[in-house]
């Protein structure tokens, strides 16, 4: 009886090795499915990727097209106008200079800082703020005080035209 129960104890612990190599053959094939499934997904991923360069390009094509000098005389509330000759540039940091010559009164101001398109929208910003133009066919418009897109008739009004390209 005494070697009976030895040969079954034997067999206990023969069974829980095989059952252990069995639990790690399907650990290993659980970690081996689960990298080709990370490789295969991360994979898919890469796709994913290329409408953000599209989209820099895009961008950076509305950049080239609008870097150039605009001018036009714009209305001042006194009653005189204000002539403005705006400056994008195409560099890296996208910089701008914004000059404004004040036809009846004896004053000037110089404005640089750096701009950015967004659709048919350009964003001037500069220590003392934003200032935001609407990209029209036939130049730039600003926008209203309110800082909306103006109307169709006082658009013509508030027109900096593109005067040459950079």
């Amino acid at each position: 009886m005494a070697e009976k129960i030895k040969h079954y104890q034997y067999l206990g612990r023969q069974n829980q090795r095989i059952v252990k190599r069995q639990i790690i053959k399907k650990m290993r094939n659980l970690v081996c499915a689960s990298l080709v499934l990370l490789v295969l997904f991360s994979c898919q991923g890469e796709g994913k990727k290329s409408p953000d360069v599209d989209s820099e390009s895009a961008t950076q094509d509305k950049v080239n097209q609008l870097a150039a000098f605009y001018f036009g005389t714009l209305p001042n509330a006194d009653g005189g106008g204000i002539e403005t000759l705006l400056s994008l540039n195409a560099d890296v940091e996208r910089t701008f200079t914004l000059e404004e010559r004040y036809t009846d009164q004896n004053l000037n101001s110089k404005t640089s800082g750096t701009w950015t398109v967004d659709g048919d929208i350009v964003t001037l910003s500069s220590e003392s703020g934003s200032t935001k133009y609407q990209v029209t066919a036939n130049g730039l418009v600003s926008f209203n005080n309110n800082g909306s897109k103006r109307d169709e008739t006082s658009a013509k009004k508030y027109l900096l035209r593109k005067v040459r390209g950079e």
